[in-house]
C-alpha cells in the first residue's frame, strides 16, 4: 500500500487555498488543480471537516464551479443548501428571541454561531458555517427568571439524553420551532460570570442584521469565545470547522485587543496556555495573518496541511473499516493538539489497556506516516503552487 503523500498533500493544499480569503496562488492555477482531484476522498474530508458551506461559498466567489468535478460539486452544493436552509430557521429563532427579550427589558448579547452570522457584514464568511442552536448571554441574576419565563411562553426543556451537563448555561429550551436556545451566564471556566457579562457588555455593539439591530460581542470577544470553546472540545477542535471562526475574524482585518487575549490565555494552566496558543497560531496560519510576536512565541502552530493530508489518506485507504478509521483520525488530532489519551478515568478499567493500546498505535501510525512523507519529499510544494 503506497503512502501517497504527494496526492493527499496536493489535494488538501487545493482545499486550503480555496478556503483562504486571499489565496496564495492565481485563480487560473487553482481552477486547473481542481480539475485533477479525485472526488470521493476529498468529499469525505470535506464532510469530516464540516466546511461544506464555507467551501461552496468560496468556490462560487472564485468562479471555480466549472472546474470542480461534477461528482464532487453536486453533493457539495446539496449539502451547502441544506445547511443554509437550517441556518435560516436558527436565524428566525434568534430574531424572535431578541424581540421577546427586548420587550421584557432583559439585556442580552448573542454568542457563538448566531453572533458570527449577525456580524457577517463586518466579518466576511463568518456566516458561512452551520449553526444548530441559539446561544445568548444574560446577566447571571436574570438567567433563571428568563429561563422560567420562556417556559411560560411555551418553551420546553430539550429532552436530549446526551445533554447531561450545563457548564455555562441552563438546560436548553425550545418551542414549536424545535431550535434549541441556551441561556448563558458565562463562556469560560476561568472567568467569573459577572466579569464575563461586564466585559462583554462594555465592548459589545449593535449589528444590523436582516434589517434588525441585535447585540453581539466585539471581534476580540468573538475570537476569545472560539478559543475557549476549542479548549473544551479536545480533539474535535483540530478540524477546519473550528478553525473557521478565528480564521475569518483574523482575515477580516478588524482590530483585536491582543493584550486581552494574552491575559485570558495566561489565566489557564500551563498545558492549556500552550494548547490555546498552538490552536490560535494554526488558525492564524489558515487566515494567512501573523499573530503578534509575543503570542506566536508561546507555541508553534500545528502542521495543519499535514494533519489534513493524513485524514485524506486515511479516508482513502480505510474504507469499510470504521473503527480503524476513527482511531487513526482521532489520534492524529490528539497528537497535533498535544492532548492526553481521552477520558481514561471514564472508561471501565477492563477497557483501559485496549484504549491506551489503540491510542499509542494510532499516534505511532501518524508519526510513521509523517516521517515517510518527509523522507519522500512530501513537504515539497505540489505543481499547483510552483
Amino acid at each position: 500500500m503506497s503512502l501517497g503523500p504527494a496526492d493527499s498533500f496536493g489535494a488538501v493544499r487545493v482545499l486550503v487555498e480555496t478556503l483562504r480569503s486571499r489565496p496564495r496562488i492565481p485563480e487560473q492555477s487553482l481552477a486547473a488543480a481542481w480539475r485533477t482531484l479525485r472526488p470521493a476522498p476529498l468529499l469525505g474530508l470535506i464532510q469530516l471537516e464540516r466546511c461544506a458551506l464555507w467551501l461552496y461559498r468560496r468556490i462560487r466567489v472564485l468562479n471555480l464551479e466549472p472546474a470542480v468535478p461534477p461528482e464532487l460539486l453536486a453533493p457539495l452544493r446539496d449539502q451547502a443548501t441544506q445547511l443554509a436552509a437550517r441556518n435560516l430557521l436558527v436565524d428566525a429563532q434568534a430574531l424572535e428571541l431578541s424581540r421577546w427579550l427586548k420587550a421584557r427589558g432583559t439585556p442580552h448579547i448573542f454568542l457563538k454561531g448566531i453572533a458570527l452570522r449577525a456580524s457577517a457584514a463586518q466579518l466576511p464568511y463568518a456566516d458561512a458555517r452551520s449553526t444548530n442552536d441559539v446561544d445568548v448571554l444574560v446577566p447571571e441574576e436574570q438567567a433563571q427568571p428568563v429561563w422560567e419565563a420562556m417556559q411560560r411562553e411555551g418553551y420546553t426543556v430539550v429532552r436530549d439524553p446526551s445533554d447531561n451537563r450545563t457548564v455555562h448555561h441552563l438546560f436548553p429550551l425550545w418551542n414549536a420551532n424545535k431550535i434549541a436556545v441556551e441561556i448563558h451566564t458565562s463562556i469560560s471556566p476561568t472567568i467569573a460570570a459577572q466579569d464575563i457579562w461586564e466585559r462583554t457588555r462594555a465592548h459589545a455593539h449593535e449589528a444590523s442584521w436582516q434589517a434588525v439591530s441585535v447585540p453581539v460581542p466585539s471581534p476580540t470577544d468573538l475570537l476569545w469565545h472560539s478559543v475557549s470553546h476549542a479548549m473544551r472540545d479536545g480533539a474535535l477542535a483540530w478540524h477546519l470547522r473550528y478553525f473557521q471562526d478565528p480564521a475569518v475574524i483574523l482575515a477580516s482585518g478588524v482590530p483585536i485587543e491582543w493584550d486581552e487575549v494574552e491575559r485570558r490565555i495566561a489565566a489557564g494552566v500551563p498545558a492549556q496556555r500552550e494548547r490555546a496558543a498552538r490552536w490560535l497560531g494554526t488558525a492564524s496560519w489558515l487566515a494567512d495573518v501573523p499573530l503578534p510576536a509575543s503570542m506566536a512565541a508561546l507555541a508553534p502552530p500545528c502542521d495543519l496541511l499535514g494533519l489534513l493530508a493524513w485524514r485524506h489518506w486515511v479516508l482513502s485507504h480505510t474504507t469499510g473499516r470504521p473503527r480503524v478509521q476513527k482511531t487513526l483520525l482521532e489520534e492524529a488530532s490528539r497528537a497535533e493538539g498535544k492532548l492526553l489519551v481521552r477520558s481514561l478515568e471514564e472508561l471501565d478499567p477492563a477497557r483501559r489497556p485496549r484504549r491506551v493500546g489503540s491510542a499509542i498505535a494510532g499516534q505511532a501510525a501518524y508519526g510513521l506516516w509523517r516521517m515517510a512523507r518527509a523522507l519522500g519529499g512530501g513537504r515539497s510544494q505540489p505543481p499547483l503552487v510552483r
